[in-house]
């Protein structure tokens, strides 16, 4: 006797083995539909409109009779490229089946052949070519397409009628060229890219920094800059703190000596020798200058930091803008014109500021 649990499992297995039972037949239904709507505008002569309800249906539901008719309608359509696919399509599907199934489709086979013969042979090739080379940067379009530069100079099959290629750079203005082709021609369109402006991709900084010792030089001077003046700024301020608490303890000392009336008379003399300081403060004092004259060093020599860290930051930042940053437009025509090759701080006995090497 069967357990419930063993007729809900049983149960539960046979919806699983139907569901796609029942998605497969909703997709034959679906593609049926969109056939014979189709076929119904193909025999109306409106393609454009039946040519893609058969080729769905074909995606839904691919039978080598769909196929032979998808490449009936491309041919009425005057889709030459697509009607010769989709025949030599429709042959292999054939050619796929088992014996017993192919007699079937003798007569279109037949057809099928005939029509890859004569079509074939009237295909337009169009070929399309940059006698120059081309300009870099410079994308082709065919009908929407991208013809890639390995491509280029290749014959291409192309249906009968009217082609638009078009050329264009990034950020720039398209330039379209129309082109016509008969059936059967042979066409080789020459494209001229040098009225085609072209603005040069931007690359990455990791990769443009690596290869310009000029950058290197500008940033190792402006971290020699930052850290100079840095270590010198702590050092001036340390320096200053102990003098003013040096100072303020012979204040405090000098206000209550008789020696200096009480605070009236100055216990250190001149800053830069002890020979006049009042008795008794001569160590104190010599400390209070020692200090003074750290001060004075280190404020100096960051000073010199901060300068060389700016001059460095601002050089290397305006050869960063100029050489990397700002986009270069260029054609593919030469031209003669200002070229900077590096601005970089430069320094001498009499000079400090920035330098640009270049040819004008």
């Amino acid at each position: 006797m069967m357990t419930p649990t063993r007729f809900l499992g049983s149960v539960l297995a046979l919806l699983v083995c139907a569901a796609p039972r029942v998605v497969f037949a909703q997709d034959v239904a679906m593609a049926e539909a969109l056939f014979n709507r189709g076929v119904e505008h193909m025999q109306r002569g409106r393609f454009a409109a039946g040519c893609p309800a058969i080729a769905e249906s074909m995606k839904l539901d691919p039978l080598p009779g769909t196929q032979h008719t998808l490449a009936d309608c491309l041919a009425s359509a005057g889709k030459l490229v697509g009607a010769v696919e989709a025949y030599d399509e429709f042959l292999k599907m054939v050619e796929a089946l088992p014996t017993w199934k192919r007699g079937r489709y003798l007569e279109r086979v037949e057809k099928a052949t005939q029509k890859k013969e004569e079509l074939a042979p009237v295909i337009p090739r169009l070929t399309l070519r940059f006698p120059g080379g081309g300009a870099r940067g410079v994308r082709v379009f065919l009908d929407d397409t991208e013809v890639f530069e390995g491509s280029r100079g290749v014959a291409r099959l192309v249906d009968p009628g009217e082609h638009i290629v078009v050329m264009v750079a990034p950020g720039q203005p398209r330039v379209e060229r129309q082109v016509t082709l008969a059936k059967g021609e042979a066409k080789t369109v020459d494209l001229d890219a040098s009225n085609v402006p072209v603005e040069t991709t931007r690359e990455p900084f990791s990769r443009w920094y690596t290869r310009k010792p000029i950058a290197w030089v500008g940033s190792g001077v402006t971290v020699v800059g930052l850290g100079l003046g840095l270590g010198f700024t702590l050092g001036a301020s340390a320096a200053i703190d102990r003098a003013n608490a040096r100072a303020d303890a012979i204040r405090d000392q000098a206000a209550a000596d008789p020696i200096t009336n009480y605070g009236n008379n100055k216990p250190c003399g001149s800053p830069d020798t002890s020979g006049s300081d009042l008795p008794g403060y001569e160590a104190a004092c010599d400390v209070l200058r020692k200090d003074i004259a750290d001060y004075n060093t280190n404020a100096t020599a960051a000073t010199v930091g901060w300068v060389v860290f700016g001059v460095g930051a601002i050089g290397t930042g305006l050869f960063t803008l100029f050489d990397w940053y700002l986009p270069k437009k260029t054609s593919t025509t030469a031209t003669n014109g200002p070229k900077v090759l590096a601005i970089t701080p430069s320094f001498s006995s009499t000079y400090q500021g920035v330098g640009v090497v270049g040819t004008f």
